[in-house]
């Protein structure tokens, strides 16, 4: 049980550095900050509907968070072996499973425990405030949410322990954060002008699928299952609905959907899980067996 010897540690640690009173600082202004600022500036008509409390939530969260999990744990288990500590780390009885557990329970208890009071702050606010509020849809956010942050917290501790420097781990998150947010839309972009493919009224199936194996995007889909964004297409998503106005009903009319699996709610599900575990027993089996010293 040494491993929660080693959270226990890792975890003063960050707060003696500030690290888990500026974590907690942020993302309980980015989430119950939001919502409650949300409402009472919308004190002059009906409340804000749940829709615009899932909107921000996710679109806030699909970045911010994933900067957060990874600047959060680069430095973890790089950050040991370059002050030279990791020789009391792995003094006995801690094995380096016990390291790596410890690591990664500390780190997320420094990102998840804030995040969560945050949304639980929000869900009650929605459930009994917000007009159409569901305490159950927003406690299904909230779950999603978590696992989100949960997946790059697990990546920065997987770069933590893959790098030989803080230097280098550090310059993994940013360029992984850089390649999720901009380079892979950029790529997709690419692909379809080098493969001339026909991009109306949709873009060919490949582009969807990899497009929505990039977490950012699974996550942003995923929230989108808590609250009714009509027929109309997410604007952090790539269009997935063809739509136009019939004047004469005054009714938004669904012309042709993609029918791929890959912009189903399920897929995105199974791509935040496989990122959430394969990454980290990737790190560790090779965190396991790397020269420390």
């Amino acid at each position: 049980m040494s491993y929660r010897h080693v959270w226990k540690r890792d975890l003063l640690s960050s707060y003696r550095s500030r690290l888990v009173p500026v974590v907690a600082l942020l993302l309980l202004l980015a989430t119950a900050g939001i919502i409650l600022g949300m409402y009472a500036l919308d004190n002059h008509g009906p409340p804000p509907d749940q829709r615009t409390a899932v909107f921000a939530i996710g679109a806030v969260g699909h970045a911010l968070i994933p900067l957060v999990g990874l600047l959060g744990s680069y430095s973890a288990l790089a950050g040991e072996r370059e002050s030279g500590s990791v020789r009391f780390l792995m003094g006995l009885p801690n094995s380096r499973l016990d390291a790596f557990l410890g690591k990664f329970a500390s780190r997320m208890t420094s990102v998840g425990a804030p995040l969560a009071l945050g949304l639980l702050v929000c869900t009650a606010a929605v459930g009994a405030l917000f007009q159409n509020g569901s305490y159950v849809e927003m406690l299904g956010l909230t779950a999603v949410t978590l696992l989100y942050a949960l997946l790059f917290v697990g990546l920065g501790l997987a770069l933590s322990a893959v790098a030989s420097t803080s230097t280098r781990a550090v310059v993994g998150s940013v360029g992984l954060f850089a390649l999720f947010r901009g380079g892979w839309p950029a790529l997709q972009a690419v692909l379809l002008e080098v493969t001339d493919a026909e991009r109306y009224p949709f873009a060919p199936d490949w582009y969807y699928w990899i497009g929505r194996i990039n977490p950012l995007n699974a996550y942003v889909k995923l929230t989108t299952e808590y609250a009714d964004f009509g027929t109309g297409s997410h604007p952090l998503l790539t269009r997935a609905v063809e739509t136009d106005y019939n004047p004469a009903t005054e009714e938004v009319v669904v012309e042709s959907t993609v029918q791929s699996f890959a912009v189903t709610s399920e897929f995105a599900a199974i791509v935040l899980l496989a990122w959430t575990v394969i990454v980290p027993l990737g790190a560790l089996a090779v965190w396991r067996r790397r020269d420390l010293l």
